[in-house]
């Protein structure tokens, strides 16, 4: 099963306006910018096909890859496949949508993918917006 670490959540750590919204309480009510993207985009990439009724599409087969009896070079290649992937639904998305140019994504790239143990893979991804905002996300697959 995937799990996600919300490394991506750091307020107006960019200097580039993205931030998180609070209410008066200090309640997290959402993020903006390339924290929203990079929310978008992991989500994306820790969903199956098919698991949100209105976007059927949305997904990778990562979510479904985790907790497989697969050797590290196959999940290797299929994290790598599913990142170009789910780059290509989002810049997809964004012919239809508009999006703020701070929550549009120009690229994701892996960083790496490293294996501490061989039941668990550490992925690092840079997701870039278009207006040059970048922020370094990631996330633990476990078996």
């Amino acid at each position: 099963m995937a799990e996600r670490l919300d490394w991506f959540i750091h307020a107006n750590t960019d200097g580039k306006g993205a931030a998180l919204i609070e209410n008066a309480d200090g309640l997290l009510l959402g993020v903006t910018g390339v924290h929203a993207l990079a929310g978008r985009a992991l989500r994306t990439l820790l969903s199956s096909p098919g698991s949100w009724p209105g976007r059927p599409a949305e997904g990778s087969i990562l979510a479904n890859v985790t907790g497989s009896n697969v050797d590290s070079t196959t999940l290797k290649t299929d994290i790598l496949r599913s990142v170009s992937y789910v780059e290509d639904y989002l810049k997809r998305q964004q012919l239809e949508r508009a999006y703020p140019v701070t929550e549009s994504l120009r690229s994701m790239e892996v960083i790496d993918v490293t294996f501490p143990t061989v039941d668990k893979a550490i992925v690092r991804i840079m997701v870039t917006a278009l207006d040059g905002g970048r922020l370094l996300t990631g996330t633990v697959l476990e078996a």
